[in-house]
């Protein structure tokens, strides 16, 4: 019976619905506890079984959902980063469009240098 109070508090409070007990959530664990134990149905043996696939389901879960969180974090990091080099390759994109057009600019501004210089000496 010792294993009941070693017990997680949200674990005897499911084992106390499971068994059909009447339980409120002001009670302690000693107080959990002594009405699991107490019941006509109370099989140590069986209680001491369920509680800990009760304790295991718990733990299970508590990892399963830090997986999905770290898996969540991982993901939103990862898109965070694509972003950003989404836009650093469409910040060095515009670079070259606007160096583009500034050797556009030149060639025309040249062009017509040559040929005002050819108007000029003819």
């Amino acid at each position: 019976m010792a294993f009941l109070g070693k017990a997680e508090k949200q674990d005897l409070n499911l084992l106390a619905e499971d068994l059909g007990l009447r339980i409120s959530d002001k009670m302690t664990i000693i107080d959990l506890k002594n009405i699991i134990s107490g019941s006509k149905d109370y099989e140590e043996e069986f209680v001491k079984a369920y509680l800990s696939v009760i304790s295991e389901e718990r733990v299970e879960r508590k990892t399963e959902e830090k997986i999905a969180r770290q898996h969540a974090i991982k993901q939103q990091r990862e898109t965070h980063e694509f972003e950003l080099e989404k836009l650093r390759l469409e910040s060095g994109l515009h670079k070259l469009r606007l160096g583009t057009e500034s050797i556009r600019s030149n060639v025309r501004r040249a062009s017509c240098a040559e040929e005002d210089i050819f108007k000029l000496s003819n």
